[in-house]
């Protein structure tokens, strides 16, 4: 809770400004006074001369304040700028970044962090962060891409890039025949001042097989069994 008293004056000038930057920059979550960014910021200083006298506050520990006042002369045009750097002591508590990457698809009635869909399926994927800076994605596919069995001339298991490379936003994708068998796991960062958070979302495409387009195979199974045991019964009837 230091006292700092300030001072400014200036000699041949009409007019006079002033501003200042802050660094770590201000956030959402830990600022003084609402105000968010690294500045510039307008400071108190807009007179010729005068001082003014603040406290410390406990939003600005860890921080490092420039201000610069500049003195103009009308007819001139010329100008002038003095520099003041504060540095106050203390610790910025900097929250960590938080993460969600979900997606939905048919039959699933709430997003979810693990989707089963088959050729044809369009899933809708969303994601959002807070208290973060940038965020990226990549995932990962087993079994890994061949030259004979891939999907976009990739090959192996990645990372790849995948689309989710902003704090939030959503996309959506029709599973393609090439993904079938294969396991895909995508995983979301959020980055800031060198923290980061992440959160995977699995998307599983069964083989292609008959099941994906009328039944499966022990659905055709029964079937062949009751038609067997359809002529059976006719046979039976015949020799009654």
């Amino acid at each position: 809770d230091s006292v700092i008293t300030y001072k400014w004056n200036s000699t041949n000038a009409d007019s006079a400004s002033s501003q200042y930057t802050v660094f770590p920059a201000y956030t959402s979550t830990d600022n003084c006074g609402g105000l968010i960014g690294s500045g510039p910021f307008t400071w108190v200083a807009n007179s010729l001369n005068g001082s003014v006298t603040a406290t410390a506050q406990s939003c600005q520990a860890g921080r490092t304040y420039t201000i610069a006042y500049t003195a103009v002369q009308a007819k001139s045009g010329l100008s002038t700028n003095k520099i003041l750097t504060l540095i106050f002591s203390g610790n910025v508590t900097v929250p960590p970044p938080t993460v969600s990457l979900t997606g939905t698809a048919p039959g699933y009635l709430y997003p979810s962090n693990y989707i089963n869909a088959n050729v044809g399926t369009t899933i809708n994927y969303n994601w959002s962060s807070t208290n973060a800076d940038s965020a990226y994605s990549q995932y990962t596919v087993l079994p890994a891409y061949t030259s004979a069995s891939n999907c976009g001339g990739l090959i192996g298991s990645g990372p790849f890039i995948w689309v989710a490379n902003s704090t939030y936003g959503s996309d959506s994708g029709i599973v393609d025949a090439c993904q079938a068998g294969r396991m895909y796991t995508i995983t979301y960062t959020a980055t800031k001042g060198g923290l980061n958070a992440s959160q995977s979302l699995i998307v599983y495409v069964p083989l292609i097989t008959a099941s994906n387009n009328n039944y499966s195979n022990s659905d055709q199974m029964a079937s062949v069994l009751m038609s067997i045991s359809a002529v059976l019964e006719n046979m039976l009837k015949l020799l009654r």
